[in-house]
């Protein structure tokens, strides 16, 4: 104990010196005791004036002294034993007590798909109480922003992929005692650690996988007697012999909906595809690579003339049965049903360049829906304790059962564990053919980013060469210091 804080007055009733703790007291007593236990004989008691019912009563007395010695120890390690129980309890408490409500921004599930879960993990830790928002697309990235830099945001929120870096400093880490990188790595497919992992660990958790697939008009593909197509070259011969035309040349039904910008839902993926799979950075669009395979997707509407601007968005067009083959990610599936139930289509994996060597494994571009846990909150271990239990197998499985009477189809999981589910059916089974290989980057279609997101402005760079009707090799060299200084802009390294 520090000086300063003794006691300045003794206890009158103790020795000079320093003041006797209640232990050292009955240890002295206990010593004193200890020399009594040499009893003196009943001789030596008479020459000692000593009577045996005063003996008795000296015994006694020790005896009591000796119980209350161990009554005082046994207290001691009672009240040691409660301070680290109650220090336990604090720490489930902090993990799953009075905490108070969990907040979940959620953009693309019904409230329903989530409900059984939400309702059984609070059964097991009663008080937490957990509430699912679903947002509005419209400006929802600049909605989710501004709550959490005024300190008001939600404490679990959905993002897209991409957004990674957006969110870099609002983003919690998951602690290692949930999901260790070991974990997540063996537990979810190669893309999401290249995409989810940071420099400072685990900063988000997928619940579904979805990536670019080729849906096919089953109706135009059994009429024609076409097969579909394997090869990039197969594709733009079959879209080029499925396209209709009057006798003004105005296109009827289109082979594929590809070639420009402005009606084409989700070029921006289509063209990140093309650049992976022709060995391309488009970090860093320089060279014939990047070159050649812009040309290729511009020639559908400047020399096949499959697809123009006079035709409908995409999605709806081929929901209409005006296109033979279209290509989106897989969550586009329940959109074109709703549009038209009575479509019959189904998709098969993306078209590849042909190959000199077959062991060249398939490329396909993934683009896909997180959950994220604010760096703020008061609830982070137990908000990645509730993300970690729906990523379960039993939760993804029950979520699908769900969305399968919401929203007509599944959404893919992203465990490799549960690929085999997946190996039958018309939507999902040309997802995880490929998931194993699949990439991702920062073009992305329809993310509700906002003009400054890393999406819009990056898709806006290249929109400027896809839109070119005069394209040359030579604009890429004009373009790939704007996606170095978007990219910089967000902490994103261009090495």
């Amino acid at each position: 104990m520090d000086k300063n804080l003794q006691p300045k007055n003794q206890n009158r009733n103790s020795l000079p010196g320093n003041p006797l703790s209640p232990s050292s007291v009955l240890t002295q007593e206990a010593d004193k005791l200890g020399a009594l236990d040499m009893s003196p004989s009943d001789a030596d008691a008479q020459d000692q004036g000593l009577s045996e019912d005063y003996l008795k009563n000296v015994k006694s007395k020790k005896n009591l002294i000796k119980i209350v010695f161990v009554i005082f120890i046994a207290i001691l390690v009672i009240i040691a034993g409660l301070v680290v129980a109650l220090n336990y309890k604090d720490s489930i408490t902090d993990l799953f007590g009075t905490k108070g409500e969990l907040e979940w921004w959620g953009l693309q599930d019904d409230e329903a798909v989530y409900s059984p879960l939400i309702d059984e993990y609070q059964k097991k830790y009663p008080n937490v109480k957990i509430r699912y928002i679903k947002q509005s697309p419209k400006d929802y990235q600049q909605r989710l922003k501004n709550s959490l830099l005024a300190n008001n945001g939600p404490d679990i929120f959905e993002i897209h992929n991409s957004w990674i870096p957006m969110y870099k400093d609002l983003l919690s880490i998951m602690p290692n005692s949930i999901m260790s990188k070991e974990d997540f790595t063996k537990t979810f497919y190669p893309v999401y650690t290249n995409d989810l992992i940071t420099d400072k660990g685990i900063s988000a958790i997928p619940l579904t996988y979805d990536a670019l697939t080729l849906y096919i008009n089953e109706d135009v593909f059994a009429i024609s007697a076409k097969q579909p197509p394997k090869t990039w070259d197969e594709f733009r011969t079959l879209a080029f012999e499925l396209t209709q035309k009057d006798s003004q040349e105005r296109i009827l039904q289109s082979g594929a909906s590809m070639g420009i910008t402005q009606n084409v839902d989700h070029w921006p993926e289509i063209i990140a595809l093309m650049l992976f799979q022709n060995g391309a950075d488009p970090a860093n669009p320089i060279g014939e690579k990047v070159a050649s395979a812009i040309k290729f997707y511009i020639s559908f509407a400047k020399e096949s003339r499959v697809w123009d601007e006079t035709l409908a968005p995409s999605t709806i067009a081929f929901a209409n049965g005006k296109v033979a083959m279209y290509i989106a990610p897989s969550a586009k599936a329940s959109e074109i049903v709703r549009f038209n139930p009575n479509l019959k289509f189904r998709t098969i994996p993306i078209p590849q360049l042909a190959k000199n060597e077959p062991l060249i494994p398939d490329v396909t571009y993934a683009t896909y829906w997180v959950q994220g846990v604010w760096a703020k909150s008061t609830n982070q271990e137990v908000a990645w304790d509730f993300l970690k239990y729906l990523s379960e197998k039993d939760s993804l499985v029950l979520m699908n059962n769900i969305r399968r009477d919401v929203n007509t189809f599944e959404a893919a999981s992203p465990r490799i564990d549960m690929a085999n589910l997946y190996t039958k059916h018309l939507i999902l089974s040309s997802l995880i053919t490929m998931a194993m290989n699949s990439k991702s980057w920062y073009l992305a279609d329809n993310t509700n980013d906002g003009d400054d997101g890393i999406n819009s402005r990056i898709e806006t760079i290249y929109k400027t060469i896809v839109d070119d009707e005069a394209f040359s090799e030579g604009a890429l060299k004009e373009i790939s210091p704007q996606i170095s200084d978007v990219l910089r802009s967000f902490g994103v390294s261009t090495n």
